[in-house]
């Protein structure tokens, strides 16, 4: 079953009615994605530092998970590109500038990290604990530069955009971005953002999500959620939907 745009537009401006309960809120354009991200890194992070390298399977795997998320972000880097950037460059050229520079400087070390342990896979095993131990601590110093990047986006790029934009224009922002991540890669990004928001991120998410979509694909998300969270965060978002 096709999501269309309407949809897509209809359930972020839903999720942003619920979100904005205080005229002091205002629409986080990057905030509970970035939440998604920074988990997945961190899992990442911790996978690769518990890896055997002498095992071919364990880096076989660990292979997968990277370009797994490589996948996702190059399409989070190209949606920033192509619907947060230009708002940001007409409203703060200086600022966008240094962002891309770190978009372009990020980008180039995600390949070499990615072909590092592509090249790892192919060597002997018995010759991989070493090179395995560079690959790690060059994985942790590209997740710790990525990391700070979102951090800049959140404290410098926001509030430009917050200056420029109202609440429901920022809303279709994100409402275009999942539109074109489409539902395979979202199902993947879904396991690390539904339990990284907070409650009230995630109520105002369904309740866009269940005033928009057809019942069979809401209820599968539901079941994700299930999985996803402990028992008393799905009983309190379960509440929360059935109120709202």
């Amino acid at each position: 079953m096709i999501i269309t745009d309407c949809q897509i537009k209809y359930i972020f401006h839903k999720a942003f009615e619920i979100l904005n309960l205080h005229k002091s809120m205002r629409f986080d354009l990057y905030g509970p994605s970035h939440k998604g991200i920074r988990a997945a890194l961190t899992q990442l992070q911790l996978h690769a530092g518990q890896v055997n390298f002498a095992n071919d399977i364990a880096v076989d795997d660990l292979l997968s998970e990277m370009k797994a998320l490589w996948e996702f972000l190059d399409f989070h880097a190209e949606g920033e590109d192509e619907l947060i950037h230009p708002h940001l460059e007409k409203a703060n050229k200086e600022v966008f500038d240094d962002l891309e520079s770190e978009h372009d400087e990020l980008t180039k070390i995600e390949k070499a990290v990615l072909m590092e342990l592509e090249v790892l896979v192919k060597v002997n095993s018995k010759k991989r604990i070493g090179p395995g131990a560079i690959f790690v601590k060059n994985l942790n110093d590209y997740i710790a530069r990525y990391l700070m990047h979102l951090q800049r986006e959140e404290l410098e790029a926001m509030p430009i955009l917050w200056d420029s934009l109202d609440d429901p224009t920022l809303a279709t922002i994100v409402g275009k971005f999942t539109a074109k991540a489409g539902p395979q890669l979202m199902q993947y990004f879904m396991k690390f953002l539904i339990p990284s928001i907070n409650h009230y991120e995630r109520v105002g998410m369904f309740s866009g999500m269940k005033a928009g979509l057809p019942e069979p694909i809401f209820n599968g998300i539901m079941k994700t959620a299930k999985a996803l969270l402990s028992e008393e965060s799905y009983r309190d978002l379960d509440t929360a939907l059935s109120i709202n």
